[in-house]
């Protein structure tokens, strides 16, 4: 989704594809051929353990373009939007946690999560630790990465006059509730994600900041370093400052989180028979900053509640139980919908290539 294609190259001056086709085909032919897949495929096969599945391509040409800007040059944006983690799981030998009796490893691994979740082939436990296993190493590969590029920013002296941030869309299921992958709940597997900012001047290191945030607070953020009125941007947009002060100075009474209806096209594919009416719901969640409560509503009426002190793993739905409250939290939800201001945007009808088609139908999301 992150491409041209979808509109994601709007503002920036160079945008660079990491899963489109092979330049030299590009050049040959429109069309995608039999051999340009098998040739894809085979170098994604056998550079996965060592590079990723762009991780190598994206950190290198990230470097190349800042350091031909110089260390004083004019301020610069830049977003790297890396596919480590992420379906399938490579195994990378240098960051293994395998067990050490496991003889097969394989260089890729994508169980049927879809048939597990449909409950008509379920994956056992070692095959679930497995799942676990690969998605630490995946998640160890990438962090290796980012320190090597956050040692290279310091090396050539940007380090001084930049804000890094390291942050991640959403989280995953790997067996937690029945589910794997992010499409199909508000749990806090998929909720609690990194974010991580560094800044000399503004976010010193060693500092952890405890009440919960919003990913939208990034956008005031950065016009706050930027020195932009935040009067001059949309209601719905304006958030805090995440510099710690202002975090700890306004918290948050609660934050608000938002799954909406997934595409149910790999269900209806693999497993036909499988009702998919009950997953075919939007959810949003009001999550207490104070009390620890939690409430997933959905928009079929199988509200959720939870208190995650108490049940961090929300294992024990409260909705039947405390309906005073639940009734309360759907009020503060309502509540805050009604005050957005609504805002228009101009619709895209995106014209996906072969090569797209297929990369995202591998990716589960078609």
């Amino acid at each position: 989704w992150v491409s041209e294609t979808f509109g994601m190259n709007r503002g920036f001056d160079v945008v660079n594809d990491y899963l489109g086709r092979l330049p030299l085909f590009r050049r040959m032919s429109k069309r995608v051929t039999r051999l340009e897949k098998m040739l894809r495929y085979a170098r994604k096969y056998f550079l996965v353990a060592a590079r990723g599945k762009m991780t190598y391509e994206m950190s290198r040409d990230l470097r190349r373009w800042v350091g031909r800007r110089g260390a004083t040059a004019q301020p610069f944006f830049a977003v790297a939007h890396f596919g480590d983690p992420h379906w399938p799981l490579a195994y990378h030998p240098k960051h293994n946690f395998l067990p050490a009796a496991r003889r097969r490893r394989p260089r890729m691994f994508a169980p049927d999560g879809i048939r597990h979740m449909a409950g008509e082939a379920l994956m056992s436990p070692d095959q679930l630790q497995l799942l676990v296993d690969y998605y630490d190493g995946e998640i160890c590969f990438l962090d290796s990465y980012l320190g090597r590029l956050y040692d290279w920013l310091g090396a050539a002296g940007h380090l001084e006059n930049t804000l890094v941030v390291v942050t991640a869309d959403h989280g995953e299921l790997l067996g937690d509730h029945g589910l794997v992958g992010h499409k199909l709940s508000a749990y806090e597997n998929l909720l609690r994600v990194p974010l991580i900012l560094a800044h000399p001047q503004h976010f010193a290191g060693g500092q952890r900041v405890r009440p919960p945030v919003q990913t939208i607070e990034l956008y005031t953020t950065f016009l706050e370093l930027l020195g932009v009125d935040r009067k001059s941007i949309p209601q719905a947009l304006r958030g805090r400052s995440l510099r710690p002060a202002s975090v700890l100075a306004q918290p948050l009474p609660f934050t608000i989180s938002e799954n909406l209806q997934p595409n149910m096209t790999p269900f209806k594919r693999i497993t036909p028979n499988f009702d998919t009416r009950p997953l075919q719901r939007d959810l949003r969640v009001l999550r207490e900053s104070n009390q620890g409560y939690k409430l997933i509503w959905s928009s079929d009426g199988r509200h959720e509640l939870y208190n995650l002190r108490q049940d961090p793993g929300e294992a024990t739905n409260l909705a039947q139980r405390e309906p005073d409250r639940l009734a309360a939290m759907l009020g503060q939800l309502q509540a805050w919908r009604d005050g957005l201001e609504a805002a228009s945007f101009e619709q895209l009808q995106p014209a996906m290539d072969d090569v797209l088609v297929e990369r995202l139908t591998d990716l589960g999301y078609l």
